[in-house]
């Protein structure tokens, strides 16, 4: 990772609205994985962060070479093997010979497993409610297999509210032993939705603030359930309304229109 692409993430680090869920989202997902939790999942609403979240604490990882973020849940082992092979590294001819044969996933957990000793291998899956559960169960019986205490890889799932229903009801018995962490990032309280207005207003240049009014602030809470992604998208139209048409005051009828 070079010095200007560590610039830029601190820069961007600095833009976060750090709500109440937010860092205890933060704080309990270092942990778990810091403590070598088999399984974690993490859901939300589309909108809150949960995807920056992760992707934020990946790249903090800087020191280990074994961290991957998948961004298709959809993808096959031999999909995932050959984008892992690509990220840590070219794999063996045998490995590579194996790829879309019965033999990809014995091979590839192989690989795994030999990768492990230069220290953790954890993998991020974005959007897991869409999850292949092929390869989920691939994943999870590889994970079981391995003997005592000892952990090859850490899967980290990321999704909408509906995986962790999904995930219980499948009724998998190597994630039920695997004892996961279950995290949940929530909306903004209602009081922190004219901060983060506030934030979002100085973070991308806006002039002002002063014309969103206590009225305003809760027609926007109430069109956008205090999601963070649907706040800043309500703000940037209204912003653009006032601009365009030359308003000095703010109403909720603008709100509503917006």
């Amino acid at each position: 990772m070079t010095e200007a692409t560590l610039s830029l993430e601190k820069k961007h680090a600095n833009t976060i609205f750090r709500s109440s869920s937010y860092q205890e989202v933060v704080d309990a997902l270092n942990a778990s994985i810091q403590g070598n939790t088999s399984v974690i999942v993490l859901t939300g609403e589309s909108g809150t962060g949960k995807t920056l979240i992760a992707r934020n604490i990946l790249r903090n990882l800087i020191n280990e070479k074994h961290r991957i973020f998948f961004q298709d849940p959809r993808i096959s082992v031999g999909e995932m093997a050959n984008l892992t092979y690509g990220h840590i590294g070219v794999a063996p001819p045998d490995l590579q010979a194996a790829l879309g044969t019965e033999k990809t996933s014995e091979t590839f957990f192989n690989y795994l497993e030999g990768k492990s000793q230069e220290g953790p291998i954890r993998f991020f899956i974005d959007d897991a409610q869409d999850i292949n559960l092929d390869t989920l169960h691939s994943i999870l019986k590889f994970m079981k297999s391995q003997p005592g205490d000892r952990r090859v890889l850490q899967l980290i799932l990321i999704g909408l509210p509906k995986l962790k229903p999904l995930l219980a009801s499948l009724k998998i018995p190597e994630l039920e032993n695997a004892n996961p962490v279950y995290l949940h990032l929530a909306p903004l309280d209602t009081e922190e939705v004219s901060a983060f207005v506030a934030h979002h207003l100085k973070t991308t240049h806006k002039q002002r603030d002063d014309f969103f009014s206590p009225e305003v602030i809760e027609r926007i809470t109430l069109y956008t359930q205090k999601i963070p992604g649907l706040v800043s998208k309500l703000v940037d139209s209204v912003s653009a309304v006032m601009e365009i048409n030359g308003h000095n005051t703010l109403t909720a009828d603008i709100v509503d229109d917006a």
